[in-house]
């Protein structure tokens, strides 16, 4: 078993200091909502590279991987003494989401989902932040899987940016450009 902050998540954890926590996701999450429903729908199946996920895969992860690591946190703090599982990233992205989905419901699901977070961090105590979790081998206090949240998204708009080449009003300022080891998603 190893600590968050000596794990590869390590790298997506963004400064935030618990009295600040609330209002760092909540500007990240309205941020991002905003930057997800200006994609251009016409994108959806363009992939940087032969194997790479295409916009509607990383997109999609975005969406999965959110409600995963809230999920963790809300059951964290909690009081879960049970270990979470982890997951795999690329297993989760195959065939999903389909085609049938595009980047504008994907987009509607992610603003969904970050009022939902908000609501829940809102809800937490300092104590309830501070308890400890377990999930793929990794303990963690809830406090560090929602900095991770915020760097691991983040970082897969960066990747939007720079390797899909879309134009996206982002905000990569230190501590912000996040995730550069490889690993599973805890």
């Amino acid at each position: 078993m190893v600590d968050a902050d000596q794990s590869y998540m390590r790298h997506y954890m963004v400064e935030a200091p618990l009295e600040s926590l609330y209002d760092k996701v909540a500007r990240h999450t309205e941020e991002t909502a905003k930057i997800l429903a200006g994609l251009p729908p016409e994108k959806a199946d363009l992939a940087y590279a032969e194997g790479k996920w295409t916009v509607r895969q990383l997109v999609g992860h975005i969406l999965v991987a959110h409600r995963i690591f809230v999920t963790r946190a809300v059951c964290a703090s909690r009081g879960e003494q049970k270990p979470l599982p982890g997951f795999d990233e690329n297993s989760y992205a195959l065939n999903w989401p389909p085609e049938s989905i595009g980047l504008p419901e994907l987009a509607t699901a992610y603003a969904a989902e970050a009022e939902a977070t908000r609501n829940w961090i809102g809800w937490m105590t300092e104590e309830e932040l501070n308890r400890v979790g377990e999930a793929n081998g990794i303990r963690f206090r809830p406090e560090q899987i929602l900095r991770a949240l915020i760097g691991h998204e983040r970082h897969h708009l960066g990747v939007l940016q720079e390797r899909y080449g879309l134009k996206l009003e982002l905000n990569l300022a230190p501590g912000g450009k996040n995730g550069k080891e490889k690993g599973t998603t805890p």
